[in-house]
C-alpha cells in the first residue's frame, strides 16, 4: 500500500513568481509541509542560475509575489500577521519582512503603481463577523467557489501606500477583481456592477477617477478574464468573444481593443503581469508565447510537453513554473531561442526521489475523431495486461497533460497503468473539440473512454476485467455517466462530481450561469428541464453495479455535497457498494489546498479503493 502520508509530508510544491523589472532575477513560491501544515515561503534564484536564497521564512503562508518597479521590494500576501492575508513587503537583498496593510477583512490582491510608492489592493470591504441572525439574500451571486466565498463580504479597491495609509476608492454591493494601473494613472479593475449582473454576468475593464467616479472602458466585447499594461503603454485584455462565453468560445489576448493574429482557435490560460507573455493550451500541452500586434511568438513550444502553472516577463526575459515531461514543477528561464534552462532544484526533487512512470502519448482512434490520450505506467511495466484506471479530468473545458495531479501520480507508483484521455470538450484541440459537447454530454465523451479503453485492450496494455474510473468535477459526472450505461468497469471514484442537472442548475455556484452557455438547459421550459434531465446522471442510478467511491468537499460550492448525496441515497437504497467521504472545510479543489492529513487520507482512499476491488498482481 502506498503510504501517501510520507509522501504528502516529503511534497514541495513551486507555483508562482515574478521577475525583477531588468530580468536579474526571479522571486518564487515554494510550498512544504512542516508538522501537519502548509507552508509557504518565497526564493529568489539569479536569471543566470546559481544558488537559491530564501527571502522569507516561517510557518506561514507567503504568496503572490510581485516586485517593485525599482526591483528594490518584494510585496506579498502574507497569513503571519493573523488569520486575514495582509501586503508584506521584503527587500529582494534580504531583510526582515514588513507589514504594510493594515485591513480589517483581509487583502486578496494587489499592484503596484508606476512610482513604486502605492499599492492598489482589493480588500474585502466588511469584516466576518460572529454568526448573524440571518442571511438576507437577494442576489443569485451570494456565492462564488472560485471567489470569496458569499456576496455579504465584497472585495473593493483599496490604495495603500507604504507606511500604511489606506483609501477606499469604491464602494457597493459588487466585487473588484484584478486591481492594476493604467499609463496615466488612473486605477482600474475587473467588475459587473449592473444590478442584474448576477444573472447574466458581464465584467468589465473599470477604471476610477480622481474624483471617484467609476466608468468603463472600450475593451472587446467579450468577457475579460485578465488585463494588464506593457511597456510601451498599450492595454492587453484576454477575454472571451462572447458576453456569456460559451464553452467553445476560446478566451484570446487583444492589444488596444485588436485581437493579436496568430492564436488560432486556442485558449489563452495565463498572462503575464506586463502583458508581454502569455500561456496557450495546444494539442494536451501549454505553449509559451510573446505576444505583440503584430502577432504571438512562440518561446516554449510542444515539443517539450510542458504544463505550465505561472509566467512573468521583463524585456526578453521570459519565466515560469513548469513541469516538462511528467513530474512535478521547477523555474525555467527561457532563452531566445525558445529552449529552457531549469533555474532551481527543490520543486522536484522529492518526487524524483520515487520511480518515475513511463509516460506514452497516442491518438486512439474514436467514432468523432482521434482521442489524445497520455497513459501513464509503471517504471518496470512491460507491454503486459495490468489493472488500469482511466482518469477523466474536470472543466470540461480544460486537458490532461502528462504531470496529472499526486494522486494519479500515486496509482502508477502503486503498480496500475493510467490513462488520461482528452475527451471531446478539452480544450487545446480546436474549437469544433470543444463545440462536440456542448449540450452533448454523456454521448461524444463516453464514446471517447470507450475507445481508449477498446484501445488499450486491443494492444493487449490491459486486462478488460480488470478497469477501473476516476474523475473529478466534469471529470465526475463522466464517471457517474459510465457507470450507469456500461457494465465494462471494475470499480470507480467520483470526486466532487456532477450527478443531477435539474438540482445542480441552483445548487452550484454557477450553474444558472454554466449549464445554459454549456447547452445543458435550463428549468424554466420542459424542453429544457427535459435537456437537463437528459444529460443527468442520476437518472441511470438503477443501472449502476460497479463499486463506487464518493469524494466530496463538505464546503464545495462548485459542484456541492448535495449532488454526491443524491448518488449516494439512491445507490444505498439499491443496496450497492458505495461510500461516501466528506472532507470538512474543503472546497472543490481540496486535492490540492486541504491541510496535509486531509490530502494524505484522500490519496489513500483513492488508491485503496482500486486495490480492493482491482488488485494488481
Amino acid at each position: 500500500m502506498i503510504d501517501a502520508g510520507t509522501i504528502v509530508r516529503d511534497e514541495a510544491l513551486i507555483d508562482e513568481l515574478a521577475i525583477t523589472p531588468d530580468g536579474a532575477a526571479v522571486v518564487y513560491g515554494r510550498r512544504t509541509v512542516e508538522d501537519g501544515r502548509h507552508v509557504r515561503n518565497l526564493w529568489l534564484v539569479p536569471w543566470a542560475g546559481g544558488r537559491t536564497r530564501r527571502l522569507t521564512r516561517g510557518r506561514h503562508l507567503d504568496h503572490a509575489p510581485g516586485v517593485s518597479p525599482d526591483g528594490t521590494v518584494v510585496a506579498f500576501l502574507s497569513d503571519r500577521g493573523g488569520a486575514a492575508d495582509q501586503v508584506w513587503v521584503v527587500g529582494v537583498s534580504g531583510g526582515a519582512p514588513r507589514q504594510v496593510s493594515h485591513l480589517a477583512g483581509g487583502v486578496t490582491a494587489f499592484a503596484w503603481r508606476a512610482d513604486g510608492a502605492e499599492l492598489a489592493v482589493t480588500a474585502h470591504a466588511r469584516v466576518a463577523g460572529p454568526a448573524p441572525v440571518s442571511r438576507v439574500i437577494e442576489r443569485l451571486d451570494w456565492r462564488d467557489e472560485d471567489a470569496y466565498g458569499r456576496m455579504d463580504r465584497p472585495t473593493h479597491v483599496v490604495l495603500v501606500a507604504l507606511d500604511g495609509t489606506a483609501c477606499q476608492v469604491t464602494d457597493g454591493e459588487w466585487f473588484a477583481y484584478a486591481p492594476g494601473y493604467l499609463p496615466d494613472g488612473r486605477v482600474a479593475f475587473l467588475a459587473d456592477r449592473r444590478p442584474d449582473g448576477d444573472v447574466s454576468p458581464h465584467r468589465v475593464l473599470t477604471a476610477v477617477t480622481t474624483d471617484r467616479r467609476l466608468f468603463a472602458l472600450v475593451v472587446p466585447a467579450g468577457m475579460p478574464t485578465a488585463w494588464a499594461v506593457r511597456r510601451d503603454g498599450s492595454l492587453v485584455i484576454v477575454a472571451h468573444g462572447q458576453p456569456d462565453a460559451p464553452d467553445d468560445d476560446p478566451a484570446q489576448v487583444a492589444i488596444d481593443g485588436v485581437l493579436v493574429p496568430g492564436q488560432g482557435d486556442r485558449f489563452v490560460t495565463l498572462l503575464s503581469s506586463d502583458g508581454a507573455a502569455a500561456v496557450i493550451a495546444d494539442g494536451g500541452r501549454e505553449i509559451v508565447v510573446r505576444v505583440s500586434p503584430s502577432g504571438v511568438r512562440c518561446v516554449l513550444g510542444v515539443e517539450h510537453a510542458a504544463s505550465i502553472d505561472a509566467v512573468a516577463a521583463a524585456g526578453e526575459h521570459v519565466a515560469v513554473v513548469a513541469t516538462l515531461g511528467s513530474g512535478f514543477a521547477e523555474v525555467y528561464a527561457l532563452e531566445p531561442a525558445g529552449q529552457p534552462r531549469v533555474l532551481t532544484s527543490h520543486g522536484a526533487a522529492w518526487f524524483r526521489r520515487l520511480p518515475q512512470p513511463l509516460v506514452e502519448e497516442v491518438l486512439v482512434p474514436g467514432p468523432e475523431g482521434g482521442v489524445h490520450t497520455w497513459i501513464l505506467s509503471p517504471p518496470d511495466a512491460a507491454a503486459l495486461p495490468l489493472p488500469t484506471v482511466i482518469a477523466l479530468h474536470g472543466g470540461p473545458v480544460w486537458a490532461w497533460g502528462p504531470a496529472p495531479e499526486l494522486g494519479i501520480q500515486l496509482l502508477v507508483q502503486a503498480g496500475y497503468r493510467v490513462a488520461l484521455p482528452n475527451v471531446h470538450g478539452s480544450y487545446g484541440f480546436g474549437r469544433e473539440h470543444v463545440a462536440g459537447l456542448v449540450g452533448r454530454w454523456g454521448e461524444p465523451d463516453s464514446a471517447d473512454v470507450h475507445a481508449v479503453c477498446d484501445h488499450l485492450v486491443a494492444n493487449g496494455l490491459t486486462d478488460p476485467a480488470r478497469i477501473g474510473l476516476f474523475g473529478r468535477s466534469y471529470g465526475g459526472f463522466l464517471v457517474n455517466w459510465l457507470l450507469g450505461t456500461s457494465d465494462r468497469f471494475a470499480a470507480a471514484v467520483s470526486e466532487c462530481g456532477v450527478v443531477n442537472q435539474v438540482s445542480a442548475f441552483a445548487n452550484s455556484d454557477c450553474g444558472h450561469t454554466y449549464n445554459p452557455a454549456a447547452g445543458l438547459g435550463e428549468p424554466n421550459t420542459p424542453d429544457g428541464v427535459a435537456r437537463l434531465w437528459r444529460q443527468s446522471p442520476l437518472r441511470h442510478v438503477a443501472q449502476v453495479r460497479a463499486p463506487l467511491l464518493l469524494l466530496q468537499g463538505e464546503d464545495d460550492l462548485r459542484c456541492p455535497p448535495a449532488d454526491a448525496e443524491q448518488l449516494f441515497v439512491a445507490l444505498r437504497w439499491l443496496r450497492r457498494d458505495v461510500v461516501y467521504v466528506l472532507y470538512p472545510g474543503c472546497g472543490h479543489d481540496y486535492h490540492r489546498t486541504a491541510r496535509p492529513d486531509r490530502r494524505s487520507d484522500r490519496h489513500e482512499r483513492l488508491v485503496g479503493w482500486f486495490a480492493r476491488h482491482m488488485p494488481v498482481p
